[in-house]
This record gives structure tokens, C-alpha cells and sequence, in this order.
């Protein structure tokens, strides 16, 4: 499954009941920050008298549309981990194939860039719900809310993957997909002070 986008929502939440490798997590938390991201279109778009609702709409629709991308990316990230893990368990003990340590890094990669896009949503989302039609305002912080719980389940999954990569295979990127996973997560929880003054 390459993209979520076209998906409805009955058929998505189906697609989520499958047995694995099916959307998961990873592919949830995508579908949330994308769905935020929606409503961030929608307030900024119904809110003509901001002179930066538009671009603030413009800037939602391209998030959004990355993270439908990711959703279905994750799902093949999640099931080659498992392709690789079958075949790591047929294998000789303490002959740990490279390939699932690759295949983790990979389904951390994803989601870290899932959470990255639903931090970049809830910090949106929170301008929207200052600046945008009040009416519409408790639907951007609801978005905000949405995307900054998106950006925490990522960012576990990044720390869970991470921790099963082999430590007898040392990787220089993992402190720094952890810590970029960090960041993206306090991003998004800060991102609430902007509404809120």
C-alpha cells in the first residue's frame, strides 16, 4: 500500500484490523496527523479575513499529503522487518543477519518522518487556533491535540525500533534518530503555549 489518500474511512479502519504487515502504529499515527492537518485546511480556509489563512491551508494540504505517503510507507518498512526477522530466525545462532538490523533502521526512519510531519501539524495547528476565525479556533486546537498525540506514538516507535537493533552492530545514526525523534516530540507538546499565549 503506497499511500493512504484514497482510502475511506471504513476501508481504513479495516485495513488497520488485518493481520500484520498491515497499517499499524506507524500508519496510524499518520492517519491521525494527517486528519489534523485537515482540519488545519479547513479553518484556514474558512478564515477569509486572516491574510495568512491560505498559505497556512496551503501549508496543512502539503503535510497532509506527505503523511498519507508515510502512512503507506510504514507498512512496508513494518513488513520487511518481519520478512527479515523470519529469516534471521532460520539462521545460525549468534549469525545475526545485517539485513534486519537494516530493515529496523528503516522502520525507524518512517516514523521518525511521521513524527517530524505531526510536530510540524500540532505547531500549525496552534497558530491556526490563534490567528484563524474563532468560531472554527476549538477545531485547530482540537488538530493540535490530534497531531501532538501522533507525534508522541511515532516517536515511541522510533525508540522501540531502535532498542531491537543489535548492539553487535553498532549504527553512528542511532543517537541521532533518537534524538531527532526527542525533539519532534517536545516539539509538539510545546506546541500548545502558541494558542495559549
Amino acid at each position: 500500500m503506497a499511500s493512504m489518500a484514497r482510502l475511506e474511512m471504513d476501508l481504513l479502519c479495516e485495513a488497520f484490523e488485518a493481520p500484520v504487515p498491515s497499517p499499524a502504529g506507524g500508519s496510524a499515527a499518520a492517519a491521525v496527523a494527517a486528519i489534523a492537518a485537515s482540519l488545519v485546511v479547513m479553518v484556514g480556509r474558512g478564515s477569509p479575513d486572516w491574510s495568512e489563512g491560505a498559505e497556512a491551508a496551503s501549508a496543512a494540504v502539503a503535510l497532509r499529503d506527505r503523511l498519507l505517503v508515510l502512512g503507506g510507507e510504514d507498512v512496508e518498512a513494518v513488513a520487511a522487518v518481519l520478512t527479515a526477522s523470519r529469516a534471521a530466525s532460520r539462521s545460525t545462532v549468534g549469525d545475526r543477519p545485517s539485513d534486519l538490523d537494516r530493515a529496523l533502521l528503516r522502520a525507524s526512519q518512517v516514523p521518525l518522518e511521521i513524527a517530524e510531519r505531526a510536530a510540524a501539524v500540532a505547531v500549525l495547528a496552534a497558530r491556526v487556533a490563534q490567528e484563524g476565525k474563532r468560531p472554527m479556533r476549538a477545531d485547530a486546537d482540537a488538530a493540535r491535540v490530534l497531531a501532538a498525540a501522533a507525534t508522541q506514538v511515532a516517536s515511541s516507535i522510533v525508540s522501540g525500533n531502535l532498542a531491537a537493533v543489535s548492539p553487535g552492530h553498532p549504527h553512528e545514526e542511532i543517537p541521532q534518530l533518537l534524538e531527532a525523534a526527542r525533539l519532534a516530540a517536545e516539539r509538539a507538546s510545546t506546541s500548545g503555549r502558541f494558542e495559549r499565549g
